[in-house]
């Protein structure tokens, strides 16, 4: 009976945050809100920007208008823009809503600033491998942290990252770069001038690339090449990230010193979160974690759902860890949501704390504890399909999942210890598909490399 009501109320939170959402669209369609249109090269922040032939042309525009409840911002699909987007609160019922018009690819938000100028680069006196910016910034984007360049070959549509160093005489490869924060200048170790090399050459800024917090939509936009996070929602109430693509983030350094900790998330919700849906993304390359849950105060995480989203090569596909113990998780679902290759990204190899897996948990001092994780996929990881670094992975509701794993790495079949948790430090357990289900209780109908 339990477990019954527990599906029924999990539906009935699922279908009340979808009803609120479209209830909210509908109603400031009726209530008369005003639409604002931005195109990044016919546009003008000079417009009143009301119309596609009177958009506004900047993020920074968009930034500054004093939007109301119910006002929605459309980006001209397939155009692009830098900075960051930090979106208006709505109020419950008229969110404020950030997509797309016209016909093309999603309108792209990039973190980042382009150095495919060859008059940024000079060559270093000390070594003639190493090129170097100017020293204090030509470039005003680089008062903050470069965490990472994303790089592509000319005639080539891949792209891959440069490695990040800790100082120039660190520098020791073909590609790796070293930002001083001192002096904001970024070097690079290539026999020619960068600029010439290469067809895109990004530096991904430590910059959160959209902020959103109450009663926000944010559907169908594109968001690459920052070093922060993708979507920061911190203390977040009623809003809902749909469709976007939110490909190459993180690598900044999380501390402002010299230490080597690095972080960046795709859509991160820190603390508490209430009547949030993130639903229908793509995450591709993020250093750390696709989607995360996680803070260290007092608060309360209440229907949240994380459904069909899709993971590739990201180091971890879920993450979540709330270490105060007077915490509250009275409601997450993640469902239907697919996870590929964990660990095989551009940030595992540049790691000192390499957690290639799609489900992670740190420290959870939660004293409720609700959080259920059903159909989903779970396929292939570098490290382990589970890593909870607690001992309470028993207390989650983990069922009728698919888990499968290919063998790269030399780590194949039912036999392999993939399931990792950790009682207090004493007695780390790392176990099979099968051992896991017997000491936890969970996925009972879920399958193990399935043909």
């Amino acid at each position: 009976m339990r477990d019954f009501m527990y599906e029924c109320f999990g539906l009935r939170k699922v279908f009340f945050a979808i009803c609120v959402m479209s209830a909210g669209l509908l109603l400031a369609g009726e209530l008369g809100a005003a639409e604002y249109y931005v195109d990044a090269e016919r546009g003008s922040d000079a417009n009143a920007g009301q119309s596609p032939e009177t958009a506004w042309q900047s993020v920074t525009r968009v930034n500054q208008e004093e939007l109301k409840p119910g006002d929605r911002v459309l980006f001209r699909s397939g155009q692009v823009w830098r900075g960051r987007l930090v979106c208006r609160n709505g109020q419950p019922g008229q969110p404020i809503v950030y997509t797309s018009f016209g016909e093309g690819a999603k309108p792209l938000l990039l973190g980042s600033f382009s150095l495919l100028d060859r008059a940024l680069w000079t060559r270093s006196a000390e070594n003639d491998a190493i090129w170097v910016t100017p020293e204090n910034g030509s470039q005003p984007d680089l008062f903050c942290d470069v965490g990472n360049i994303i790089l592509r070959n000319q005639g080539d549509p891949s792209r891959h990252a440069a490695f990040k160093k800790w100082s120039v005489n660190d520098l020791t490869k073909d590609e790796d770069f070293y930002y001083n924060k001192e002096t904001r200048q970024i070097y690079f170790r290539s026999e020619e001038n960068p600029a010439d090399r290469y067809e895109e050459m990004e530096a991904a800024l430590r910059r959160n690339i959209i902020v959103c917090q109450e009663s926000v939509v944010v559907d169908g936009l594109a968001l690459s090449c920052g070093s922060a996070h993708g979507v920061s929602m911190p203390e977040a109430k009623d809003c809902m990230i749909r469709n976007c693509d939110i490909s190459w983030i993180g690598g900044g350094s999380l501390y402002s010193d010299e230490r080597t900790v690095r972080f960046g998330n795709g859509v991160e919700m820190w603390n508490s979160a209430a009547n949030c849906v993130v639903e229908g993304c793509v995450f591709e390359e993020v250093y750390d974690v696709a989607m995360s849950n996680q803070g260290p105060e007092v608060c309360v995480v209440d229907n949240v759902i994380w459904r069909n989203n899709t993971t590739h090569r990201c180091e971890q596909g879920y993450e979540i860890w709330f270490t105060n113990s007077e915490t509250e998780i009275r409601g997450i679902l993640f469902e239907k949501n697919e996870c590929y290759d964990c660990g095989f990204g551009w940030g595992h190899s540049q790691r000192p704390n390499k957690l290639g897996t799609p489900l992670l948990s740190y420290s959870m001092k939660a004293k409720v504890l609700n959080f259920k994780i059903h159909n989903n996929v779970f396929a292939n990881s570098k490290d382990t399909l589970i890593w909870f670094l607690n001992n309470r992975v028993d207390e989650f509701d983990i069922d009728h999942n698919v888990w499968r794993h290919e063998g790269k790495d030399g780590k194949s079949g039912l036999e392999t210890p993939l399931f990792f948790w950790d009682t207090e430090g004493a007695n780390p357990v790392n176990v099979t598909f099968e051992e896991y289900r017997e000491r936890t209780g969970n996925d009972k109908n879920s399958q193990f490399n399935p043909q």
